[in-house]
């Protein structure tokens, strides 16, 4: 039996939870916050047409992976900057 297809709204709902998993390992901060955003954009995200649902998958999936990459920053770094 073939596999169904993918779709985007998938595909960036499983990178959005990838991303959550990924920052919730650094410490218990992290993972308070991450689990907070994820949750919110979980109960938002729930009545919205697709294409709203897929936008805001993907910026929480952008935000959670900052998160899990700035893991170990020195805290006067921000971004990078001049």
């Amino acid at each position: 039996m073939p596999k169904p297809k993918l779709t985007d709204l998938d595909l960036v709902r499983l990178r959005c939870r990838n991303a959550w998993q990924a920052a919730r390992a650094g410490d218990v901060t992290a993972a308070v916050l991450a689990d907070r955003y994820y949750a919110q954009v979980l109960a938002a995200a729930e009545d919205q047409p697709d294409a709203t649902r897929l936008v805001m998958f993907g910026r929480c999936a952008v935000l959670l992976e900052v998160m899990s990459d700035m893991r170990g920053w020195p805290h006067r770094v921000r971004g990078i900057g001049r």
